[in-house]
């Protein structure tokens, strides 16, 4: 219910204006400028930006990844798990790193 609702969007607040979180949002914002500034998309600034980049990069690249975008100009980023060594990566990496990445 709205409850709810209310408590998510002060967690999430909470989160943002947090130590992580705040950090990870204000490298994103950088990012997504930099990714932005030509007439198409460089995911390369995001990718590097992103929380545990050094490691998780290694396992996720451009054969594996594809970043495109919708007919409504949304961006969509399209993985192909199928190409990726998830037991591997997964060993380097934990749920929590993998997590902070994807935000």
């Amino acid at each position: 219910g709205e409850e709810d609702s209310v408590s998510r969007l002060k967690n999430t607040l909470n989160w943002r204006c947090g130590s992580e979180g705040k950090t990870i949002c204000e490298a994103a914002q950088s990012a997504v400028a930099t990714a932005a500034t030509d007439s198409s998309w460089n995911n390369d600034p995001v990718s590097k930006a992103a929380p545990h980049a050094s490691s998780i990069n290694n396992h996720l690249t451009s054969s594996q990844c594809l970043t495109t975008q919708t007919s409504k100009g949304d961006l969509l980023y399209c993985i192909r798990a199928g190409l990726i060594n998830d037991k591997e990566m997964m060993a380097q990496v934990s749920v929590e790193q993998l997590v902070d990445f994807f935000v």
